[in-house]
């Protein structure tokens, strides 16, 4: 899903002045690799980072060095929250650690412990290939009849949790878009709308899990969630009714009653009205049509997306116990994909002028 990289200053400072990189080695492959990698990140500030390498500058011998450098502050991404120190590190799960020896010990959450001083006997090969899991999905299956804490004990679940952890600690704002959330709270019943407490257990269960599991290891003050749906057109008969008032009542309060699930978090519930037509030169563009397959983004700080997450299904994959056995899958996109593709549709989806209805929390 996403790897976290920290650079002791220790281990760059001796990687620098002692020459320990030559272009085209293995270890300068290495470290292109990892630096320019879409799904790497590293933790810190780069701009004291930044003034440790020129404070260093004078003692620099090789070009290949400042090849090293370059790649290092222009070509890496970056993530930062206050007052990285020891102590917070070990709240995140780190997959790269680079440091030297006298500071060198096991720490918990870190699965690659690495030091200036054995650089020529790293498995370059193998750190490489563990990349190639940043694209990998996550798939939970929820068995038939199964209690939630036999689900909660296996490892696709386990595993699920560690990887969403991970991806919210730097995040500061976080987006899920699951158009029928709304439509799936509510059952039609005669000219009436009524609470489906099938689907509606399972999404509220869902959202607190998100909520205690997940948001709640966010590293930066007030992260944000906005959860976005879509008032689904084929309810229009029970809105427009007789009941029209009792329908849209009931309609509110049961995803009220979702959305208090978000607890102590800041965040926001927007239900689109699915009829709007975003796009007045064609009449069967209806705003329930415009983006199909449900999202999670994570953004840092600094609003730069961290990933986006394609999940199947729906946001109920919590369950007390399923009546069925269900796969949900969870895959990660490209950054291209949600440029190119995602972007202008969500943009679109967070214009509050298209709220049927809204709900805010701040904590």
């Amino acid at each position: 899903m996403i790897f976290f990289s920290y650079f002791s200053k220790q281990f760059l400072s001796q990687l620098i002045t002692q020459s320990l990189i030559s272009k085209n080695s293995a270890e300068f492959y290495f470290f292109k690799n990892i630096l320019t990698s879409e799904h790497v990140f590293i933790i810190g500030d780069k701009y004291e980072y930044r003034s440790l390498i020129g404070k260093l500058k004078n003692k620099i011998s090789t070009q290949s060095t400042f090849y090293f450098i370059d790649l290092l502050l222009n070509n890496s991404k970056w993530v930062n929250s206050e007052n990285i120190n020891q102590s917070k590190l070990k709240e995140i799960n780190i997959d790269y650690y680079f440091d030297v020896e006298k500071n060198f010990q096991k720490k918990e959450n870190i699965d690659n412990f690495l030091t200036a001083e054995t650089i020529n006997k790293w498995d370059f090969d193998n750190l490489i290939k563990n990349l190639s899991n940043g694209d990998k999905p996550l798939e939970l299956k929820c068995k038939a009849k199964q209690n939630l804490d036999v689900f909660e004990k296996t490892n696709e679940y386990l595993n699920f949790v560690k990887c969403f952890e991970k991806l919210v600690s730097f995040s500061n704002y976080i987006i899920i878009y699951d158009k029928y959330i709304s439509s799936q709270l509510v059952f039609p019943k005669g000219n009436y709308i009524e609470k489906n407490f099938t689907f509606a257990e399972a999404y509220n269960d869902t959202l607190d899990f998100f909520s205690k599991k997940i948001l709640n290891k966010s590293l930066v003050k007030n992260i944000n969630c906005k959860i976005i749906c879509i008032f689904d057109p084929k309810h229009n008969k029970f809105i427009e009714s007789v009941n029209r008032e009792k329908n849209e009542k009931n309609y509110e309060q049961y995803s009220k009653e979702f959305f208090s699930n978000i607890g102590k978090f800041n965040g926001s519930m927007h239900i689109k009205d699915g009829n709007y037509r975003h796009n007045s030169e064609d009449k069967f563009a209806q705003l329930f049509d415009l983006l199909h397959d449900r999202y999670f983004l994570f953004f840092d700080t600094n609003n730069n997306l961290l990933r986006m997450i394609n999940f199947k299904n729906g946001f109920d994959f919590i369950k007390r116990k399923s009546n069925k056995t269900r796969d949900y899958m969870f895959t990660p996109e490209k950054k291209i994909a949600y440029e190119s593709v995602v972007k202008n549709k969500i943009d679109i989806l967070e214009n509050e002028e298209f709220d049927m209805f809204r709900f805010k929390n701040s904590a």
